[in-house]
């Protein structure tokens, strides 16, 4: 008997946005799983954490690995005029 699984993914929201400057965005987003708060923080060498409630922490990341990684979710939330600015 062969499964069938269909992921649907849903776009992410900014619920509220605290803070989004140069170097910290914070903020309380929705997806299809739920709201999380959100933090990315740009570090002075230019890497940066990422930092989603429920989800692995995500350290000195590499600016272009970050951008790529999570482009889905930039790509939400610039959409909605929420361009996260840590990340330019």
């Amino acid at each position: 008997m062969a499964i069938t699984i269909i992921a649907q993914f849903a776009k992410t929201t900014a619920v509220s946005v605290a803070t989004n400057n140069a170097t910290l965005f914070d903020a309380v987003l929705r997806d299809n799983l739920g709201t999380f708060k959100a933090v990315v923080k740009r570090n002075p060498n230019s890497t940066v954490d990422v930092l989603f409630d429920g989800a692995p922490k995500r350290r000195s990341l590499d600016l272009n690995y970050a951008r790529w990684e999570f482009s889905f979710i930039w790509d939400d939330l610039e959409a909605q005029g929420h361009k996260v600015l840590a990340l330019n």
